[in-house]
């Protein structure tokens, strides 16, 4: 993957032309384009309650723009909805002929109504079940294999993560992504360790390509690379574009320990890219 990034040590906003070259095709685009649908999401859900913060939602919106742009097509699934404030990024995103999937035991009226009011082309589907009674059910069987981004911010317990990121497995396809709130969260320890968990008792099944700002996100082995390529060469500019404040992305450990960037506000040094302590420019991936 090749990209016109900024300078390392930059945090300033910048216009860029990004050349990516994604496996289903070279194309060239414009990525301050890209930035409408957070602009947009500012606008119209700023207001709906809800813990997700600016960098969060940024960091979905460049993800999620990203497998728009890499031709990476599927269902889109979020497991707790509440008042619909992160389910709105991704009826923002979603193609026509995808769907969104908000599963919550409790309403959600007033999250299917914030959504449709301001993106009504999305189609969205409420499932008012526990995460435990959706995987037994005939759309959680339909959509196997089958969805792009998945969001699991259910029960914070350790057993409850396992069997969601367990659920995960079956619906997630070969390039999509799933996100775990509250991961790394100094609140909710035990979603960590079932994230670590899983990872552990499970190989072969998900890595962890990403954490920061109370999300960890996850992707299939084989698709690691890509993403962790993307991360490294483009993330930071299509941040930046946004506007969401400076950060910083930490790579630390050799791409043969755990092969995750973090992603934290900018540091002292104002650097874009933080590598291995022996060599802060050198990133193993």
């Amino acid at each position: 993957m090749f990209a016109q990034v900024i300078d390392q040590k930059s945090s300033q906003s910048q216009s860029v032309l990004l050349d990516v070259d994604v496996e289903h095709g070279s194309e060239r685009s414009l990525s301050s384009l890209s930035v409408g649908r957070y602009d947009r999401y500012l606008r119209a859900f700023s207001h709906v309650p809800g813990w997700f913060e600016e960098q969060a939602v940024a960091s979905w919106d460049v993800l999620l723009d990203y497998q728009r742009r890499s031709g990476i097509r599927g269902n889109l699934v979020e497991i707790g909805v509440w008042k619909g404030k992160s389910a709105a990024m991704m009826a923002l995103h979603a193609r026509e002929d995808e769907t969104c999937v908000l599963v919550d035991w409790s309403p959600l009226q007033d999250a299917l109504t914030v959504i449709s009011d301001e993106v009504p082309t999305a189609k969205c589907i409420g499932v008012p079940l526990s995460s435990d009674e959706f995987r037994h059910s005939k759309l959680f069987a339909s959509l196997k294999g089958a969805v792009r981004w998945l969001h699991i911010d259910g029960g914070h317990s350790t057993d409850q993560v396992c069997r969601d990121l367990e659920g995960a497995d079956s619906l997630l396809a070969d390039d999509g992504i799933v996100v775990v709130d509250d991961c790394f969260s100094a609140a909710y320890p035990q979603v960590t360790q079932g994230v670590f968990w899983t990872l552990h008792m499970y190989p072969g099944r998900f890595a962890l390509v990403l954490v920061g700002f109370n999300k960890g996100y996850l992707c299939r082995p084989a698709a690691a690379n890509r993403y962790l390529s993307f991360i490294r060469d483009c993330m930071h500019t299509e941040m930046v574009l946004r506007g969401c404040g400076p950060v910083t992305f930490w790579k630390t450990n050799r791409n043969d320990e755990l092969n995750t960037f973090g992603m934290l506000h900018a540091d002292s040094d104002g650097y874009a890219y933080r590598g291995l302590d022996t060599d802060h420019g050198e990133i193993q991936i």
